[in-house]
């Protein structure tokens, strides 16, 4: 739902929840040990555009996408240059493991 919300608030503005509800939500993330917290609004653009995709509704055109993983590339963002984490490699799945496994 973070992610949703701060992709929907940075590209087009539209806001999904209320500003106490979004910290609350982003208070129990960080007390999860959640990465999303702490994501840019470009890296959470780029997340929804792999998960949107995935879904089989691109968010954006594909020279768009290939743009902002170029940029975020460049910045070494872990949302573009991801390796499996400690979980993927035991064999279980993750929300982000999901997400990226569609463009490897």
């Amino acid at each position: 739902m973070r992610l949703l919300c701060q992709a929907s608030y940075c590209v087009p503005p539209k806001v999904l929840l209320n500003n106490d509800d979004y910290d609350e939500l982003k208070s129990s993330l960080t007390w999860d040990g959640s990465a999303l917290v702490n994501l840019s609004g470009k890296e959470a653009q780029f997340l929804f555009a792999v998960a949107a995709a995935r879904k089989g509704a691109p968010s954006m055109p594909d020279d768009q996408y290939a743009a902002l993983k170029e940029e975020l590339l460049a910045q070494n963002s872990w949302v573009a240059t991801r390796g499996m984490d400690p979980l993927e490699k035991l064999g279980m799945q993750t929300l982000l493991g999901y997400i990226h496994r569609t463009f490897e």
